[in-house]
């Protein structure tokens, strides 16, 4: 270990990119996000858009899904795709030729972005690192995404398979975590909340805005998941939009090493799988 006069200056919170409004920085050298919501909120749509985002930057990019093929996310990045160039409603202009072309050449500016589906039978931790290890450019930050962390088996010392969340997925979270500091990723996580905590009013989100813990304690698993993790991003849904199809959230950042604690609104066009941040 090095004395302090040994240590070079380096700037280990300076952001790497922000991708679809939201920075991602390594913590020295690489870092853990966490994105809890219930199901059907559009988790997996906001990752994936977060990694074609930063795909379409330059920046190496990978997103496993245990729940979705990759042709299933083509399909919803095309969707994407068709949403930040004409809206988040379908329109008669995107039948046209050139429309299509224009699509399709927006989907090539993320064409590097590495899709997987895993086998949450055997896709342990460490067998997703080696895979990624063999996709990005070994010493380059990376943004990976991950969906989601209570379906990634785990094998503990003993070679035991841990299917119970006591303990497992905090082991989980500690694993990615350990990948992302040693590959200089910046990796989100994915994850579950408990079922009581599915909804929240108004009243409820600004309490959880005003003791952070509580969004902490409504993960699924054990205190280790929120423990791990740089920082914590919990959606709750707070109203729908006059057009019916597109769902507005409240985003409540219940924890960041980095920046203030804050709420957000998050708009997610409910057609195009693409969430829109407004501050």
């Amino acid at each position: 270990m090095p004395f302090l006069s040994q240590i070079q200056a380096h700037t280990p919170y300076e952001p790497f990119g922000v991708f679809a409004g939201l920075p991602f920085w390594p913590v020295w050298p690489g870092g853990l996000t966490l994105v809890a919501a219930a199901p059907g909120v559009g988790k997996t749509s906001w990752v994936l858009h977060l990694t074609a985002e930063a795909a379409r930057q330059g920046v190496p990019a990978a997103f496993l899904c245990y729940e979705h093929t990759p042709e299933e996310l083509r399909y919803r990045l095309r969707a994407q795709a068709a949403g930040t160039l004409f809206g988040p409603h379908p329109v008669r202009e995107e039948e046209t030729e050139d429309a299509a072309r224009s699509i399709e050449e927006r989907m090539a500016q993320s064409g590097r972005l590495f899709l997987a589906r895993p086998d949450d039978r055997m896709e342990t931790p460490e067998r997703l690192e080696r895979l990624l290890k063999d996709v990005l450019p070994a010493g380059k930050p990376a943004l990976v995404g991950v969906d989601y962390l209570q379906r990634i088996p785990y094998v503990d010392v003993a070679g035991r398979v841990l299917t119970s969340h006591q303990g497992r997925d905090g082991a989980v979270a500690a694993a990615f975590k350990r990948m992302a500091l040693e590959n200089e990723w910046h990796i989100v996580l994915i994850a579950a909340l408990e079922k009581t905590r599915f909804h929240a009013d108004r009243d409820a989100i600004e309490a959880l805005r005003q003791n952070p813990g509580a969004a902490l304690a409504a993960l699924l698993g054990d205190e280790r998941v929120a423990y791990e993790a740089d920082r914590v991003l919990v959606l709750f849904r707070a109203g729908v939009r006059s057009c019916g199809c597109c769902y507005v959230w409240t985003m409540v950042a219940a924890k960041d090493r980095i920046a203030p604690l804050r709420t957000k609104q998050v708009v997610f066009w409910g057609r195009r799988f693409l969430p829109v941040l407004e501050v």
